[in-house]
Parts: structure tokens; C-alpha cells; sequence
């Protein structure tokens, strides 16, 4: 198998707070320096009446989020084909978002 890519998903469990949508945005921005990957475009939709999606198309892949404050969940997604690994992301979100724990999934993604 080739490595084309690293992936990691987080599941920030135990949310309080409802974030404003620039939080989101300025977390990519944040994630995406310390990361070393190129934000192309980001787009984003607040669902009525709660909940917030933001994706980031990268250079390198992409990142997202998808927020369920119903349930005080945050989920995040980071795919990068960089040589850096998305891993940076963690500590930058446990520091910035109050939670109670946080699932963690980390694969390489591969071809044959």
C-alpha cells in the first residue's frame, strides 16, 4: 500500500457552549498555520435552529466541523496529504473549546 494522506476525527464530547461561527473560522485559520496547509476556500451554513457547519477546501485536502449543541457535540474532520500531520489539531482544540472528553479516530489514508 502507498500513504496518500493522514486523517484524524474528533468527537468533542461535552460541550456547553453554543460557539459563534467565527470561532470556527478562526480555528482553521489557527489549525491551518500550525499545520503549514493552504486554506483555498471555506464555506459555511448555520442551521436554524441551532447547529453550524463550516468546510475548508485546502491545498492539501480538507477540514471541517459540525457542531450539535443539542447534544454537546463537536465533530471535526481533518485530511491533509501534507507532510505535516493533522494531528496539530488536537491540542489547539482541547485547549480553545471547553469539553469533557474528546473520542479521537487517526488512520492513514492508502491506495493499493
Amino acid at each position: 500500500m502507498t500513504k496518500v494522506g493522514e486523517h484524524i476525527t474528533l468527537d468533542i464530547i461535552g460541550t456547553k457552549k453554543e460557539y459563534d461561527p467565527s470561532f470556527f473560522e478562526n480555528l482553521i485559520h489557527k489549525i491551518s498555520k500550525a499545520a503549514k496547509v493552504t486554506v483555498l476556500e471555506i464555506s459555511k451554513y448555520q442551521f436554524k435552529p441551532q447547529g453550524f457547519t463550516i468546510l475548508a477546501l485546502l491545498a492539501e485536502s480538507h477540514m471541517s466541523f459540525h457542531t450539535f449543541p443539542e447534544k454537546g457535540i463537536i465533530s471535526f474532520d481533518f485530511f491533509t496529504c501534507a507532510k505535516v500531520s493533522p494531528k496539530v489539531a488536537l491540542d489547539i482544540l482541547k485547549k480553545e473549546i471547553k469539553h469533557e472528553r474528546v473520542v479521537v479516530k487517526n488512520f492513514d489514508r492508502s491506495t493499493v
